[in-house]
């Protein structure tokens, strides 16, 4: 792994971390797992606004073959303020989950970027976490500086 991989994994992993730290508060992690209707949480796919699509649905496909219904994936991207970032939870699912917009992933295009998935979804129907604390809100800013 190159030093260019080496750093996009770390930021990756640095966003799971956050959306871990972010479900970890005022019973968020207990909201999601009772929206999805499973009893352990699902796997974490981190992602960012210029991931491509095809890139997490294939790794989402994986975890579907092992067994898994859902997957959750995390989006950490910039807003129009230059120095805003928010953080928006997808669930790809393997079956219709009622209480989420539905995207087929399997139509997109392969260079569909996630911001774009992000973008095409009602606004009325993401889970979407704009307000950060000032701590997250500095590591999500650090974050994208390394980038």
């Amino acid at each position: 792994m190159n030093e260019q991989q080496k750093r996009h994994y770390r930021a990756r992993m640095a966003v799971a971390q956050l959306f871990r730290s972010f479900l970890n508060e005022d019973g968020e992690r207990a909201r999601l797992m009772e929206r999805l209707g499973v009893e352990t949480m699902p796997v974490i796919i981190p992602a960012f606004g210029d991931t491509l699509a095809s890139n997490i649905r294939e790794t989402a496909s994986r975890h579907f073959e092992a067994g898994a219904e859902h997957v959750v994936v995390p989006v950490c991207l910039p807003v129009h303020d230059p120095d805003g970032i928010k953080l928006c939870v997808l669930i790809i699912s393997t079956h219709d989950a009622k209480t989420f917009w539905q995207l087929d992933m399997n139509e997109l295009h392969d260079s569909v970027e996630m911001a774009q998935v992000v973008e095409a979804l009602d606004a009325s129907k993401k889970w979407e976490v704009e307000e950060l604390d000032s701590q997250h809100q500095q590591e999500l800013k650090n974050l994208a500086a390394s980038l």
